[in-house]
């Protein structure tokens, strides 16, 4: 995301580091980074209408019952330390137990921690995949393009 906040009073670029919070139990859920918070989560909402992962499907159940995230800024950093912070408290909530919906392990496509790669495969275990997936997922590791559904 691109940088679109004022300096501080240093000249410094801030960022926040945000919660989403389902309204129904008060728990966090995602962990992000943002120059505008509130404009993030209006995008949020708006890519959850488009998009198929676990963050937009929650995010979706959450406005068909006519609710929304709640937003909480946890944290006010500088730009350059947003992603070091982001990893910090997605690691500390997953350490703590929380269901959070995050696909990676903040601060922008950083590799997955090896206790987030098990708790993830714990959580899929038994599931199975829809025939579009497996073809998907085939397609990947042949190198090809995945057909996608009109």
């Amino acid at each position: 995301m691109a940088n679109t906040a004022c300096p501080d009073q240093r000249g410094e670029v801030m960022k926040s580091i945000y919660g989403l919070t389902d309204p129904r139990t008060g728990c966090i859920r995602y962990i992000g980074q943002s120059t505008d918070p509130a404009r993030r989560l209006a995008g949020h909402c708006w890519e959850a209408k488009r998009e198929k992962h676990h963050r937009a499907r929650w995010i979706i159940g959450l406005l068909k019952l006519g609710l929304k995230p709640l937003l909480e800024v946890l944290e006010e950093v500088p730009d350059e330390q947003a992603d070091d912070v982001e990893r910090f408290w997605i690691s500390s909530l997953l350490t703590a137990g929380a269901r959070l919906v995050n696909t990676d392990a903040g601060g922008g496509n950083v590799p997955w921690s090896s206790e987030l790669r098990e708790r993830v495969r714990r959580a899929n275990l038994g599931r199975i995949p829809s025939t579009q997936a497996r073809a998907n997922m085939r397609a990947a590791q042949l190198g090809i393009a995945p057909r996608r559904n009109a």
